[in-house]
């Protein structure tokens, strides 16, 4: 007979990591399917028609898409020399498949909730798997809980998720979180072209938080800052790469 060591119980069979990963899975499916479907019902409101008047004035009397940017574009400008100075958050605010027709307003809500989604997951992936070492099971699991957080619990998603305007605030702080994700990636061994890559990336995403809101903005000079001190103390091999990517923000 053999031993029963050698037979897994169904217990240990419940809660393996294979298992708990495919439950990960379908819990993250089972939350995002009627946050994607309640989208398809919803409708702009408030800042999103003065935001977007501009750009769809100029796509109703010229159907040129370059003219609809341009319209963007001066909208952009006049907010942030006399009202605002947060250049990249305004010019999405009229950077909207709404500006074509507003039937497809709901792509806005799809968008953001796409950001949230992959932001979080690039994030959770640098601290499971590059960080810690962890398996794909690990990754999955964290991250289907973290997720399941944000989503659950997150303040009025009414104006966080399903508000274009309020969207790009939340779009915002997502970017912060790509670009701390990003700056794990960048504190171990990598190739010169990745390393490259990876600090334009960073270059882009400083710059985008400089032109957003202050908190994000804030939020990405003192994690830059931090980074950079850490990387210097202990020698890093990448060791002048925050500097340049601190330097956006600020410019910013």
């Amino acid at each position: 007979m053999p031993s029963s060591s050698t037979h897994k119980t169904i217990w240990e069979i419940l809660v393996s990591q294979k298992t708990l990963s495919l439950l990960s899975l379908l819990l993250i499916v089972a939350m995002l399917l009627p946050l994607v479907g309640i989208a398809l019902y919803n409708y702009p409101g408030d800042d999103d028609f003065n935001f977007t008047l501009p750009a769809t004035r100029a796509w109703a009397e010229t159907g040129s898409p370059w003219e609809t940017l341009k319209a963007v574009w001066e909208k952009t400008r006049i907010t942030y020399m006399e009202w605002q100075g947060y250049f990249v958050s305004t010019f999405f605010f009229g950077l909207t498949p709404m500006v074509f027709d507003l039937d497809l307003y709901f792509i806005s809500n799809w968008i953001i909730l796409a950001v949230i989604c992959l932001a979080t997951a690039y994030c959770v992936k640098s601290i499971t798997q590059v960080v810690l070492k962890g398996n794909k099971h690990h990754f999955r699991i964290s991250y289907a809980l973290i997720l399941m957080l944000i989503l659950q619990w997150m303040p009025s998603i009414g104006d966080s998720v399903y508000w274009h305007n309020g969207g790009m605030y939340t779009v915002a702080v997502f970017t912060l979180v790509t670009l701390m994700g990003l700056l794990l990636r960048c504190n171990g061994p990598q190739s010169q072209g990745r390393s490259f890559w990876r600090g334009i990336c960073a270059a882009v995403l400083g710059f985008m938080l400089g032109g957003s809101f202050l908190g994000p903005m804030l939020g990405a000079g003192v994690l830059l800052a931090l980074y950079t001190v850490r990387s210097l103390c202990l020698r890093s091999q990448n060791r002048l790469f925050p500097p340049f990517c601190r330097c956006l923000p600020v410019w910013s």
